[in-house]
């Protein structure tokens, strides 16, 4: 028990009684794993008498043991006998009382949500946690600890590497660091998430803390990128030498979304006249660099100077929060 007391309960006993006299022996308690100095027991001595001609060959010798929290082995402590009376022999000196543990410590996880930035293509970072015991003890436990993608935006597999090992805890410090690395890219995205698990333990007296065996992460986005606009094929002429724009992202970066820019058209020659109509935005596909907006000529008879199409990056229509309309936002 935790509290209080319990006794442990001996029999001492003679094959047969003196006829004519009392049969008498002493006994006292000693510590083995168990001690009185830790106050497990109350330590006892005294002595049994048989009265001569007694009919009752037995008696009992009754140990306290005390309760505590204290998570630890079962116990033993011994009651022994000595110094008979002249008229017996002691055939069995010693009997063994084990104290058997019922206590159990805690395990959680903290802290419970924690948000860590994913970092550069160049190195990880970790997500850090602490697994903990309560309660006092001797016993070291191992636990099982996992991790998974969750929430709206759940990470996957490859943006963290999930613990693959059993986690010792020593019961001298009552707590050991759980460390996820997170893998770093270079690609624009939104914070995604992944819970951190207690989910059993291996070994040692341990029951995992209810309400306390998950964590979340949220790994934050610190990848940022601007949308540029150059005209890679600048030279356009009637009857089928066609222009070429192309709209980038970041020397290579990427996002997980698709990234929409609305476009303003002008210059000296008219969109869907001169050259095929160019609509009012382009779309660099999620997991791509970069798109292109193709300046088809319309071939004509009429005689004319030489005409120019301008194509202005207006502003990000959707896409991730980390992108936006760079320097270089016009191309002619």
């Amino acid at each position: 028990g935790d509290t209080g007391t319990q006794t442990v309960s001996f029999t001492v006993s003679i094959d047969k009684a003196h006829p004519t006299e009392d049969v008498k022996v002493d006994y006292y308690t000693t510590d083995d794993s168990a001690s009185t100095s830790d106050a497990d027991y109350d330590g006892k001595t005294g002595s049994v008498t048989f009265p001569a001609a007694t009919t009752s060959l037995s008696a009992i010798v009754t140990v306290t043991v005390n309760g505590d929290s204290v998570v630890e082995l079962d116990e033993d402590f011994f009651v022994k006998l000595q110094t008979p009376s002249s008229n017996a022999t002691i055939v069995d000196d010693t009997a063994v009382g084990t104290i058997t543990n019922d206590d159990s410590y805690g395990v959680s996880i903290s802290p419970a949500t924690l948000s860590v930035p994913e970092g550069d293509v160049d190195g990880t970072v970790t997500a850090d946690f602490t697994v903990s015991l309560s309660g006092s003890g001797d016993q070291d436990v191992t636990v099982v600890v996992g991790a998974a993608g969750s929430g709206v935006n759940p990470a996957g597999a490859g943006d963290f590497t999930a613990p693959s090992s059993p986690v010792l805890i020593s019961a001298a410090t009552g707590s050991a660091t759980v460390s996820v690395p997170i893998t770093s890219d270079s690609v624009v995205e939104a914070d995604e998430t992944f819970t951190v698990t207690l989910t059993g333990v291996v070994s040692g007296p341990a029951v995992v803390t209810g309400g306390s065996e998950t964590a979340t992460v949220t790994i934050t986005n610190d990848d940022t990128t601007t949308v540029t606009i150059s005209a890679t094929d600048s030279s356009a002429a009637e009857p089928s030498d066609d222009g070429l724009f192309t709209v980038s992202l970041g020397t290579g970066i990427t996002s997980t979304t698709d990234t929409v820019v609305s476009l303003a058209v002008g210059g000296t020659a008219t969109n869907g006249t001169d050259y095929a109509a160019i609509g009012s935005s382009v779309m660099i596909p999620a997991g791509s660099n970069s798109a292109t907006i193709d300046v088809t000529v319309t071939n004509d008879t009429e005689v004319e100077g030489d005409e120019m199409v301008v194509v202005t990056l207006d502003s990000i229509s959707s896409g991730n929060s980390g992108i936006t309309i760079g320097g270089s936002k016009s191309a002619t």
